[in-house]
C-alpha cells in the first residue's frame, strides 16, 4: 500500500492506521512507513495515533514514528514538538537522534525554544557514545537562523575534531552557514579537515573555507588545490568550485590542473571545470552529455545485480537518508566505498536526474511527491564517501549494465 500514489493511499489510510495497534512491532513499523507516503496535509489527520507510537516499547517503532512525524508541515509539527522532544530522554541514543532530526522540521521560532534541549547532545565530543545523537544535534541546530546559531558556535567548533566522521562533517557544514568573522576564528581547524580520511568531511571542509572572503581564502588555496587530485569526485568538484571563486588572476595559477580535470570520470567535476574555464578552447570542446541525465553507479550484491540486469528495473527502498529512493554514486569507486558488503557488484546506468535538489543535510522525509511539489526530480546529498544521487521512480533509470 505504501507504494500507491499518495491520493490513492489516502483512501486506505484508516486501514493502515488500524495496524498501528498490531501486536507485532514489525507490522507497526511497516504501517508507519506506509503512512509516510501520504501527503503532509493528509498525514496530519492521523498525527494523534502516530504520536502514540512514540511511547512504544520497541525502539524501531519509536524511530519510525519520529520519521513519520517529520513528514508533517512545519506549522503542524510545531504543535506536537514537545511530544517529540520527550524522546530526547530515551535511553537509546538512536531514538533520541531520530527525535532530534524530526525537530529540525519545526518552524524557526519553535526551534529556537527547543535548541536549549538539543544543545546538550553536543557534549562528549571525541567519543563514540551518542554519535548519532551528536551528529543529529549539529545538523538540526544548523537549521537555526544565523543570529541564533551563533550561541552554539563554540561547542559545534569543538566537534570538528570528533571521533565520528559524521559529526565532523556536520560541524563543518554547519559552521559554513556563519558569517566570515565567525569562520575566521576556526579556519585552521577547518583546513585540517581537508586531509580527513573521509571524503564527505573533506568536501564539507572545502566548501566551508569557500565561504571566507577572497582575501581570507587566499592562504588556503594551495591546500584546496591539492584536493583537485582527491580520490572522491565530490571533493574534486568542491575544490574546482571554490578555486573558481578566486580573482581571475589567481585562478590562472591552477589552469593546467583544472584543464586536466576536463577528462575526469565524473561529469559533475567536468561541468564544474567548464563553469570556471568556460572561456578556454579546451573547455569549449568538451562534451558534457545531456544536462538532465548522467551515467551513475550503484553497488549491490550478486543476486540482486543479476535480477536488475535481467529485468532492467531498479526499485527504491522504504527509507534512507533522503527517503525511500534509488541511490547512486558519481563514480564506480565511490559506489564501491559505499557498498555495505565486500565483493559487491557495481552497476552503471543512465539516470534521468531532471532538476536536482541539493540537500545540505539528511532529510528522510523526502519523497517523489514532495520533490514534485517543489519542482524537482531528484536529490543530491553530500555523503561521507562521495556525493549520493537519489531518484524515486524506476523509469528514471535506464541502460543498466555491469561495470
Amino acid at each position: 500500500l505504501g507504494k500507491l500514489a499518495p491520493e490513492v493511499l489516502a483512501q486506505h489510510a484508516r486501514a493502515v492506521v488500524a495496524k498501528l495497534r498490531d501486536p507485532q512491532p514489525v507490522v507497526v513499523v511497516k504501517a508507519l512507513y506506509a503512512l509516510c507516503q501520504l501527503a503532509p496535509t493528509a498525514l496530519a489527520a492521523y498525527a494523534a495515533p502516530v504520536l502514540q507510537q512514540l511511547a512504544h516499547r520497541e525502539k524501531r517503532v519509536c524511530e519510525a514514528a519520529a520519521y513519520a512525524l517529520a513528514r508533517l508541515e512545519p506549522a503542524v509539527l510545531s504543535v506536537h514538538a514537545n511530544e517529540v522532544a520527550a524522546l530526547l530522554t530515551h535511553p537509546d541514543s538512536g531514538v533520541a537522534a531520530s527525535a532530534i532530526y524530526t525537530l529540525g522540521g519545526v518552524e524557526p521560532s519553535a526551534l529556537v525554544e527547543l535548541a536549549t534541549k538539543i544543545a546538550p547532545f553536543l557534549e562528549n565530543e571525541g567519543t563514540k557514545e551518542g554519535t548519532d545523537a551528536r551528529a543529529a544535534a549539529v545538523y538540526t541546530l544548523g537549521k537555526l537562523e544565523p543570529a541564533a546559531l551563533t550561541l552554539y558556535v563554540e561547542p559545534i567548533a569543538k566537534l570538528l575534531g570528533d571521533a565520528s566522521e559524521a559529526v565532523r562533517q556536520a560541524a563543518a557544514k554547519t559552521l559554513a552557514q556563519l558569517d566570515c568573522a565567525f569562520l575566521l576564528a576556526h579556519q585552521a581547524a577547518i583546513e585540517t579537515l581537508l586531509y580527513d580520511t573521509h571524503g564527505g568531511v573533506r568536501q564539507a571542509a572545502v566548501y566551508a573555507l569557500g565561504k571566507l572572503a577572497p582575501h581570507a581564502l587566499g592562504p588556503h588555496t594551495e591546500a584546496i588545490a591539492q584536493r583537485l587530485d582527491d580520490q572522491e569526485g565530490g571533493v574534486r568538484e568542491a575544490a574546482v568550485e571554490v578555486l573558481g571563486m578566486l580573482e581571475p588572476t589567481a585562478v590562472t595559477v591552477y589552469v593546467d590542473a583544472l584543464t586536466r580535470l576536463l577528462e575526469d570520470e565524473s561529469i559533475f567535476v567536468r561541468r564544474a571545470v567548464v563553469a570556471v574555464l568556460g572561456h578556454t578552447a579546451a573547455a569549449a570542446e568538451i562534451d558534457l552529455e545531456a544536462d538532465s541525465s548522467a551515467m551513475l553507479y550503484h553497488a549491490t550484491d550478486e543476486t540482486a545485480a543479476q535480477h536488475i540486469l535481467a529485468t532492467q528495473h531498479m526499485k527504491g527502498g522504504e527509507s534512507g537518508v533522503a527517503g525511500g529512493g534509488i541511490y547512486f554514486a558519481a563514480t564506480a569507486s565511490d559506489a564501491r566505498r559505499k557498498a555495505r558488503t565486500d565483493g559487491s557488484v557495481v552497476l552503471r546506468a543512465r539516470v534521468d536526474l531532471g532538476r536536482i535538489k541539493l540537500l545540505e543535510a539528511m532529510d528522510p522525509r523526502t519523497t517523489s511527491d514532495s520533490l514534485a511539489r517543489s519542482g524537482y526530480d531528484s536529490v543530491r546529498l553530500t555523503a561521507l564517501h562521495g556525493d549520493e544521487f537519489v531518484v524515486y521512480h524506476p523509469r528514471q533509470v535506464n541502460r543498466i549494465e555491469r561495470v
